[in-house]
């Protein structure tokens, strides 16, 4: 298993570090983005990549805090475990730290873990409960990360994937972002939902399908989160939705990046029938409408 980093909520008010000579003067994580006021010599007390210096006038300083805890999270099963290589490989490539929750049984199937594949640990993984497809998001919230990227374990991730979330994210950080969604008819199931992709703008949702990958903060939830999930346990896009939908959380379709262009779905048999028709249909209308 690749070695932990430290996980502590790290918030640095970049208002407090004025300098006398009226100069703000602070170092730039280029991983994360976050702030800090030369600590450590040049690097990230998180990541431990090295840090570029910025020098900013005074006044254009604002109360803003900065936070050094943003992760790719996702999950897979051992059918599928083996295969995945070249999707971790996209996901390193996007400069954030990766981690991998393995369920120690998986409950649609009973399979169990013989031994992992060497080249897990090239990301940081590590064996959980199952909670189902939502075992992507759930594990990562528990472990306190502030923002959350989930990733499918059957899809190629394109250059630019993570920094498009991140950079919209920035402009509304009030909302769930990803690159794909549905719109839902009030009072009826998944099969009459309409599909929302590559929009010239952010389009509301009503939720955010995760194969192309999702961007969530964790104050979007609450502890029922961690039960909610057993309503659906096939389907962690409608799980989330209705989290958010009930918690009033915007839900958003970004415009795709043109630098995206290699993202590519690859097949994989395990769950994908039973994710589809009556089991959504009879989720979305409990979850959602109440019926």
């Amino acid at each position: 298993m690749k070695d932990s980093v430290a996980n502590r909520h790290i918030e640095i008010k970049v208002s407090e570090f004025y300098a006398a000579d009226g100069l703000n003067h602070w170092l730039s994580c280029p991983c994360c983005q976050a702030a800090f006021h030369f600590v450590d010599g040049d690097v990230c007390p998180r990541c431990g990549r090295s840090l570029s210096l910025e020098v900013y006038p005074e006044e254009t300083v604002t109360e803003t805090i900065w936070y050094c805890n943003s992760v790719i999270s996702l999950t897979t099963m051992p059918e599928r475990g083996p295969r995945i290589e070249p999707v971790l490989d996209s996901l390193l490539a996007q400069g954030l730290d990766v981690y991998l929750w393995l369920p120690k049984v998986v409950a649609r199937t009973g399979s169990t873990w013989n031994g992992v594949p060497k080249f897990f640990d090239k990301v940081h993984w590590e064996f959980v409960d199952d909670m189902g497809p939502a075992t992507k998001l759930l594990p990562a919230l528990k472990a306190g990360f502030d923002t959350i990227l989930t990733a499918d374990d059957d899809h190629v991730y394109g250059p630019g994937w993570a920094k498009g979330l991140i950079d919209w994210a920035e402009k509304r950080p009030d909302a769930a972002l990803g690159y794909r969604g549905r719109r839902l008819k009030k009072n009826e199931g998944y099969a009459g939902s309409k599909c929302v992709k590559n929009p010239r703008e952010p389009v509301p949702v009503d939720l955010i399908t995760g194969v192309r990958g999702a961007l969530y903060n964790r104050e979007f939830f609450d502890p029922s989160i961690f039960d909610e999930w057993q309503a659906c346990p096939t389907n962690d896009d409608i799980t989330i939705g209705a989290h958010l939908h009930r918690k009033g959380v915007p839900m958003l379709v970004i415009p795709r990046r043109c630098d995206m262009a290699k993202q590519k779905h690859w097949s994989a048999k395990p769950a994908f029938k039973v994710n589809r028709g009556a089991v959504n249909d009879s989720a979305v209308r409990k979850l959602y409408w109440n019926l």
